[in-house]
């Protein structure tokens, strides 16, 4: 394996927390390399400080220890662990020598671009919420029994060689990794001692369900409060402290990620996809858009359009 120089880019903080885009710079919604702390340049540095991105990041420990920070949660990573990061966790990084491991950043709608419909989106909801049951590793003697391990090695392989059909290949493997994931943190939510964790957000199901059934509708927020028996403001606090975001910040989620498979399946113009997912206003659509991936609709339709 070749290694790659990781970059830490951000100037922008936030409650004085660097805001990391790799990817932003590499031009990318995908990034992967190898960290060698062996190599003896500027970029290994021994302690990668507290930071936080807008992508999922998959972290596969191929030798030595890697001391990991999630959210004040510390985790020491060894041979064979991977360690997940969601979208927005806070996280540093200590390597000492012999310290080597794959990052994957990925942007969600890389991975499910075309295979989840926005009544399905609600199942990736635990990359977004802190409040979903997680663990943040995965042992080397769990995954190991497991095609995890094949799945990382081919997503690094697939992006060195870069052919033709390099990009299919990664999310396929990618889109495997997250559902092992996913599943098991399913599984750990039928849990009795992580109830609470999962109470707020299964009095929310109905809600949900509307949303990811009539997302093109104007759907108000006293209407959901009304359907689950809440004030109106006292639903804003539970569906954000439930969710990880406001009500009409998930409401504008579903409607992005619907405009998203359309931009890429359709021909129908921005404006047509605007209206068809519940915008009224173009202007404001392209807006969100660009909130959520960081790039134009058009943009986004040059570049990842099948047609």
């Amino acid at each position: 394996m070749n290694s790659e120089p990781y970059v830490y880019t951000s100037n922008t903080a936030v409650e004085g927390i660097p805001y990391e885009n790799v990817r932003q710079e590499k031009q990318n919604d995908f990034f992967c390399f190898l960290s060698d702390f062996d190599l003896t340049d500027r970029y290994h540095r021994p302690i990668i400080e507290p930071h936080y991105q807008a992508y999922l990041e998959l972290i596969y420990v191929v030798s030595g220890e890697l001391k990991t920070i999630i959210n004040n949660e510390t985790l020491m990573g060894v041979s064979g662990d991977l360690i997940v990061i969601a979208p927005g966790e806070v996280h540093s990084f200590e390597r000492k020598r012999g310290c080597k491991y794959v990052c994957i950043q990925v942007d969600l709608p890389f991975i499910f671009s075309g295979i989840l419909s926005p009544v399905e989106f609600k199942y990736l909801l635990p990359f977004n919420s802190n409040n979903f049951p997680s663990t943040h590793i995965f042992r080397a003697e769990e995954i190991d029994m497991t095609d995890i391990p094949k799945h990382i090695k081919t997503v690094y392989h697939e992006n060195e060689s870069k052919d033709r059909l390099s990009r299919l290949s990664i999310r396929t493997s990618l889109s495997a990794v997250c559902l092992y994931i996913l599943k098991k943190w399913e599984s750990m939510s039928n849990n009795e001692d992580l109830e609470p964790k999962n109470s707020k957000l299964a009095k929310l199901a109905p809600v949900l369900e509307v949303v990811n059934r009539e997302y093109n509708r104007n759907i108000r927020a006293i209407e959901m409060a009304n359907l689950v028996h809440m004030s109106t403001s006292y639903f804003s606090r539970y569906f954000s402290a439930a969710v990880g975001m406001g009500f009409t910040e998930y409401l504008n989620f579903v409607r992005i990620h619907e405009a998203q498979r359309l931009l890429v399946s359709t021909d129908d113009t921005i404006a047509e996809i605007s209206f068809k997912v519940g915008f009224s206003n173009t202007s404001y659509f392209i807006t969100q858009f660009k909130r959520q991936f960081q790039t134009s609709p058009k943009k986004y339709r040059q570049r990842y359009s099948n047609k």
